[in-house]
């Protein structure tokens, strides 16, 4: 009787542990498939237009491997542009020229170099030293002749602020730094850049550097930890979102020695800005509860006017075209892949 008791027993634990084995078995190859899907899906990013207006230039990894592509402004199938086997990492068109700067990181990590491209003929050339060097792709002058990036080439501690001359085909050191940061604009006449310098984490400071004196000027000094981002408009006003005296950061000026807040919200914070080509307009990015919300400000009016019904959740890399007619950003959201969107500003 006991034998018989354990015989059945064992039957029915066998039986369980093959269904249990079974269905861990069938959730562990969902799981697997699931992982595989979510890495294909494409991504595109860093969208901007190219000087004639005409076209788009991207980061996507159609090809498997991030690398950069291009497509009319109208839409269409794009053409890719680079086929390296490491990825693109960055990449910032010239606002002027049919040039394309961009950073290759090897093996997707550490080291990496700068190149710029002629998006016409295709000719590219590695503008930095190689070796185990880090460098960090910046932005460009307003009129196409200046690009700036950091790199530790000559320093072992932190990052320095190089300026590639396009018309002279080589670099000079710009900005000797302690730590990190970035050039991250130029004045009209290239005379003056906004630095950037992280002091420690969640706190950093914006500085005016006089390239030909190599003057700086603090223009947010603040105590405790402080977030700024700024920008120079075509007259040589600082723009700065700032969260100086404030929870949330809003976006403000640089006016009097002091930053003057000009448009702030009660719900929202201020994620990122871009000044058109003109001066007249910025468009400001606003996080609003993980959403992003997209507005226009009048810079002369000094004023909001206008806020985007836009399809998609989150918006970043906004930039405006040439003749400041249309505007083009990453968008994305929890059931939309990263994807480059256009704005027409003058039919919403």
């Amino acid at each position: 009787m006991i034998t018989k008791t354990l015989q059945r027993l064992i039957t029915v634990l066998t039986l369980l542990f093959s269904t249990v084995h079974g269905y861990a078995q069938i959730e562990k190859e969902k799981l697997r498939d699931d992982i595989v899907a979510m890495a294909n899906i494409g991504l595109c990013r860093a969208g901007a237009f190219l000087p004639n207006g005409k076209e788009v230039v991207f980061i996507s990894n159609l090809s498997g491997s991030p690398q950069i592509w291009k497509i009319p402004a109208t839409g269409g199938w794009p053409v890719q542009l680079t086929a390296f086997s490491d990825p693109v990492t960055a990449m910032r068109p010239s606002p002027k020229e049919n040039l394309i700067a961009f950073q290759i990181a090897p093996g997707g990590g550490l080291n990496a170099q700068i190149y710029i491209m002629n998006s016409a003929s295709g000719d590219m050339k590695q503008i930095t030293k190689g070796g185990k060097t880090n460098n960090f792709l910046g932005t460009w002058s307003k009129d196409g002749a200046l690009l700036s990036f950091g790199s530790n080439e000559q320093n072992t501690t932190g990052v320095d602020f190089f300026i590639y001359d396009t018309n002279k085909g080589n670099y000079e050191l710009a900005v000797k730094n302690k730590g990190t940061g970035a050039i991250a604009d130029f004045s009209a006449g290239n005379n003056q850049v906004l630095v950037t310098r992280l002091a420690s984490r969640g706190n950093n400071d914006l500085y005016l550097f006089d390239l030909t004196t190599k003057e700086e000027k603090l223009l947010t000094q603040h105590e405790g930890p402080g977030t700024f981002f700024g920008e120079i408009d075509p007259s040589g006003m600082v723009y700065i979102g700032s969260n100086k005296d404030r929870d949330l950061i809003a976006f403000g000026k640089y006016s009097n020695n002091n930053i003057q807040i000009l448009s702030e919200r009660k719900d929202a914070e201020l994620s990122g800005f871009t000044i058109n080509n003109s001066g007249t307009t910025a468009a400001l990015i606003w996080n609003e509860n993980g959403r992003s919300k997209v507005t226009f400000f009048d810079l002369k009016r000094q004023k909001e006017t206008k806020q985007l019904s836009l399809p998609i959740e989150l918006v970043a890399g906004l930039s405006f075209s040439p003749n400041d007619q249309n505007i083009v950003f990453t968008g994305s959201g929890s059931r939309e892949p990263s994807n480059i969107w256009i704005y027409s500003i003058s039919n919403n």
